[in-house]
């Protein structure tokens, strides 16, 4: 529950909320100033009573609530509602687009921290590449696939909370996400599957040797690395 919760506690949230309570409290002053001597039925000449009825007026406004059992008469006060109304209709959709925003991250790193094998992918909303080997291993972990035609269409998905991950080959999801940095996702720890990868090169081509001596290097590179790892491990054992 806390993790759920925990994004609402954040400072881009919670400066949110002070900012449009600090614009409460200005229009709610704009308001009594412009009203106590000519509307002082609605909004008292003494300042605390009259700025709380001015404050519950653009609370009412910015809710689009709209009670009606407060409201300007003077050109000024309505001057100052006029714009404060132009105002919220902008704030009230980026703070409700920020609350859907927060409450979806929070969702999807609650799903992420929760796969921790390939077990854990039973019943979970995956997006993957129609094809690809991805949705076999998907199936055979009986995750709900979903397959789309490309990438991209799978991330849009997971950004609109349609799926609760996308399944697809680490290499190719990092390189993604590289690409792509302010993305707030992350690749989980661990593998389902391996799958094997060729270069096909016509066989006139001048990288073709260049490309066999890269390869035939990081095999002895890995085979080194293997038989170190291997050798030492024998070594302290003993």
């Amino acid at each position: 529950m806390w993790t759920i919760i925990k994004p609402f506690f954040g400072w881009a949230f919670l400066s949110s909320i002070i900012l449009i309570g600090l614009c409460l409290f200005v229009v709610g002053n704009l308001l009594w100033l412009a009203e106590h001597n000519k509307n002082s039925e609605q909004f008292p000449k003494h300042y605390l009573k009259g700025v709380r009825e001015g404050v519950w007026c653009a609370l009412t406004t910015f809710s689009t609530v709209g009670y009606g059992d407060r409201y300007p008469v003077t050109n000024f006060g309505r001057f100052v509602a006029g714009s404060w109304m132009l105002i919220s209709l902008v704030a009230v959709t980026t703070l409700t687009a920020g609350i859907a925003t927060t409450l979806a991250l929070a969702f999807s790193a609650q799903t992420y921290r929760n796969l921790q094998s390939p077990s854990d992918l039973k019943g979970v909303r995956l997006v993957t590449i129609s094809g690809s080997k991805a949705v076999e291993w998907g199936q055979y972990y009986q995750g709900r696939i979903v397959e789309v035609d490309s990438l991209s269409e799978g991330i849009r998905k997971l950004e609109s909370n349609q799926v609760d991950g996308v399944l697809y080959s680490r290499l190719a999801l990092e390189y993604y996400l590289y690409q792509n940095p302010q993305l707030p996702y992350g690749v989980v720890d661990f593998d389902i599957g391996t799958q094997n990868y060729s270069i096909a090169l016509t066989q006139d081509n001048p990288l073709t040797e260049k490309l066999n001596e890269q390869i035939v290097s990081i095999d002895m590179q890995l085979r080194f690395q293997e038989f170190k790892e291997t050798w030492f491990k024998s070594q302290l054992n003993n």
